[in-house]
C-alpha cells in the first residue's frame, strides 16, 4: 500500500511540474517504473489517458506495449494492464450496486430560514437496479416488444402486454415499480 501511495504522490508531481497543457517531457524509455505508474494510476482512474500522463509517456506508446502485434509488445505488461483495468471496473460495480441496493442518504434542507439540514431520507437509484437485474437475470431482459400508440392528449404510451410476461418476469416488474413508486416525487396535478 506504502508503494502505491508513492506512486500516486510521485505521478502528481510530474503532472504539475509540467501545468496541465504544458509539453510532456520526453522520457528515455518506457520503463519498468513507468509501467507501475501507468498501471496504478489506471486501476485508480480507469482511463488510459491519464495512467499515460502520469507516467510520462504518450497514450500510443502504452497500446503499442500492450499489443501482441506491436514490435514493442510486453507480454506482462498487457496481462497486468487487463488486471488493472479489471480491479477498476470491480470497484465501479461495487459502487453501483450500493448505489442501487443500499442507496445513499440525501438531506432534506428546512428550518426557518431553510438553512439547516432537518433530516436524512434514503434514496435508491431503480434504474440503476433495472439495469443490473437486466444484466443478471436473464428472465428479466425485455421479451416483449412494447408498441406505442398516441393518445389525443397525452402523447406517446408504451403499452406492454402482462399476459405475455411470466409469473417470474411479472414480479420482478413489481418489485421495481413498489421501489421507484417509494423514492419518487409525488406529481402536482
Amino acid at each position: 500500500m506504502m508503494q502505491r501511495e508513492t506512486i500516486m504522490a510521485a505521478s502528481r508531481r510530474r503532472t504539475e511540474a509540467r501545468g496541465r497543457r504544458g509539453p510532456r517531457p520526453r522520457p528515455k524509455r518506457f520503463d519498468d517504473c513507468a509501467k507501475t505508474v501507468f498501471l496504478a494510476v489506471l486501476e485508480e482512474r480507469g482511463t488510459a489517458q491519464a495512467a499515460a500522463d502520469a507516467a510520462g509517456v504518450s497514450r500510443q506508446t502504452c497500446y503499442d506495449h500492450a499489443n501482441p502485434h506491436s514490435p514493442r509488445f510486453d507480454r506482462e505488461f498487457a496481462e497486468a494492464w487487463a488486471v488493472s483495468h479489471a480491479r477498476f471496473v470491480a470497484r465501479l460495480y461495487e459502487a453501483a450496486l450500493r448505489r442501487a441496493t443500499d442507496g445513499w442518504l440525501e438531506p432534506i434542507i428546512g428550518g426557518k430560514n431553510r438553512d439547516k439540514v432537518v433530516a436524512l431520507k434514503p434514496v435508491f437509484d431503480a434504474r440503476l437496479l433495472e439495469l443490473m437485474l437486466k444484466r443478471h437475470d436473464p428472465t428479466f431482459r425485455n421479451k416483449v416488444e412494447a408498441t406505442k400508440h398516441k393518445e389525443r392528449s397525452s402523447g406517446a404510451v408504451q403499452k406492454i402486454d402482462l399476459a405475455l410476461l411470466t409469473q417470474e418476469e411479472r414480479g420482478h416488474a413489481r418489485a421495481l415499480i413498489e421501489a421507484s413508486l417509494r423514492t419518487s416525487k409525488p406529481r402536482k396535478p
